[in-house]
C-alpha cells in the first residue's frame, strides 16, 4: 500500500467514524432526554396525591431522579470526550489533506469536518448541564415541599 493510498484509506475511515459518532450520539441524546422527560413526570405524577396537590408518595421519583442523576453526570463525562475524539479526527483529516493533495502555493488544506459539529456537542454538552442543575433543583423543590406538606401542584384530577 503506498502511503498515498493508505492515507486515502485513513481519511476515508475517519469520516466515516465521524459520521457513525455523530449520528450515534444525536439518537442517543435525543432517546435519552425523551426518556428522562417521561421518566420524571411519570414518578412526580404518582407522588401527587390528586385531590390535594400534595407529595405523598416521593421516593419512586426520588429513585428515578437518582437514575438519571448519575446518568447525567456520565453523559456529561462521555460527550466531552466526543467532543475531544471529533475535534483530533478532524485535526487528522486536515493533516492528511494538507500532506496528500496536490495545492497551489500558501494553500493550506482544512479539515473536512465543518466547525458546527464541535459547536452542536458543545450545545448538547450545555444542555446535559441545565438538566442536571434543573433536575436536582427540581429534587429540592419536591423534598422540601413533601416535608412541609404543603401544594405543589393544583389538582390534577
Amino acid at each position: 500500500m503506498t502511503p498515498e493510498s493508505s492515507a486515502a484509506f485513513e481519511f476515508h475511515e475517519i469520516n466515516e467514524y465521524v459520521r457513525n459518532t455523530l449520528s450515534l450520539y444525536i439518537t442517543w441524546f435525543s432517546f435519552f432526554l425523551t426518556t428522562l422527560f417521561a421518566g420524571v413526570a411519570w414518578t412526580f405524577r404518582m407522588a401527587l396525591d390528586k385531590e390535594t396537590g400534595q407529595i405523598v408518595a416521593p421516593a419512586p421519583f426520588y429513585t428515578v431522579i437518582s437514575f438519571f442523576f448519575i446518568q447525567l453526570v456520565v453523559s456529561i463525562f462521555v460527550t466531552g470526550e466526543i467532543i475531544v475524539a471529533v475535534d483530533s479526527a478532524g485535526n487528522r483529516a486536515g493533516e492528511l489533506l494538507d500532506k496528500f493533495i496536490d495545492k497551489p502555493i500558501g494553500y493550506q488544506a482544512q479539515s473536512p469536518i465543518p466547525p458546527s459539529f464541535h459547536i452542536a456537542l458543545t450545545a448538547m454538552e450545555a444542555v446535559l448541564y441545565l438538566n442536571l442543575i434543573f433536575w436536582v433543583a427540581v429534587a429540592l423543590r419536591v423534598f422540601y415541599v413533601s416535608r412541609r406538606k404543603t401544594r405543589i401542584a393544583g389538582t390534577v384530577a
